[in-house]
């Protein structure tokens, strides 16, 4: 029998979330090491959620989670009211990765157009003509021309083969985007793209983002709540302007940690 959430309109909900992995340990078999602890937060439909900590926060592990490489060891997770704690599909399908490490990303031997495809072929009944219009529409959403589904990756520009991986992200039309701290090496060029992608999607898509990442600019641009952690915990989470202005030690030391010339600088 399929849990339901009755009675909710969030679009995604942890309650007390825990993943735990087992390790050597002498005199005993194995011992428990908590990597995420009791997490509990809600994402209403079309809206965007920042994560912020540090190198051994979680955030990361909570992302790759989210999409489905691991099941949570404790604690329930609800997409749109339906239990999914083991369904890694549900998430697979709903809850996609943006991949922008295009090196590893992007097979070089394959046309864009194939690697656009292959998600299409794996995981929908389309046929070839409509497969192909989906193509032409996605590329369209990432301001990229038809002409670039014939070329290989290795061929195109920095700019171009990370709008690629936008594209395959995108083109099971997922619910929710996912996105690691890799967006932190942005330029700013690249940066405000991003962001004014992410509106775009928002408001035209419905697709929600949640995003993992240095980057306090993106970030305040891009999201409507921040969730904190520290060391598997969630610290804080709230609305985006009162977690930046929070008087919190370990938010404070984190913003104060994020900040470069082009990223965003709190109200003091």
């Amino acid at each position: 029998m399929i849990k339901t959430n009755e009675h909710s309109d969030n679009l995604l909900e942890l309650r007390n979330v825990s993943l735990r992995e087992c390790r050597p340990f002498p005199l005993c078999f194995f011992r428990k090491k908590n990597i995420l602890e009791s997490l509990s937060f809600k994402l209403k439909e079309n809206e965007s959620l920042g994560i912020m900590g540090d190198e051994n926060s979680g955030k990361d592990i909570l992302i790759s989670l989210l999409a489905g490489m691991f099941n949570p060891t404790s604690g329930e997770m609800f997409f749109m009211d339906t239990l999914i704690n083991n369904d890694t599909e549900t998430r697979k399908s709903n809850m996609r990765m943006l991949f922008i490490n295009t090196a590893n990303a992007l097979n070089p031997r394959m046309k864009v157009k194939d690697l656009l495809q292959i998600p299409l072929m794996l995981n929908s009944d389309l046929t070839e003509d409509e497969r192909n219009e989906r193509v032409w529409e996605i590329l369209k959403l990432v301001d990229l021309t038809q002409d670039i589904a014939f070329k290989y990756p290795n061929t195109l520009s920095i700019g171009q083969r990370k709008r690629v991986a936008l594209a395959r992200a995108l083109i099971l039309n997922p619910r929710i985007l996912l996105a690691n701290k890799t967006m932190s090496s942005f330029d700013p060029l690249m940066r405000t793209y991003i962001c004014s992608l992410f509106a775009k999607l928002k408001k035209e898509r419905q697709i929600s983002t949640i995003i993992s990442t240095s980057d306090l600019d993106i970030l305040s641009r891009t999201c409507d709540k921040l969730l904190i952690m520290n060391n598997g915990r969630m610290v804080e989470f709230g609305n985006t302007e009162e977690i930046i202005n929070s008087s919190n030690d370990i938010t404070r030391k984190l913003i104060a940690n994020y900040h470069n010339e082009y990223r965003f600088k709190p109200r003091r």
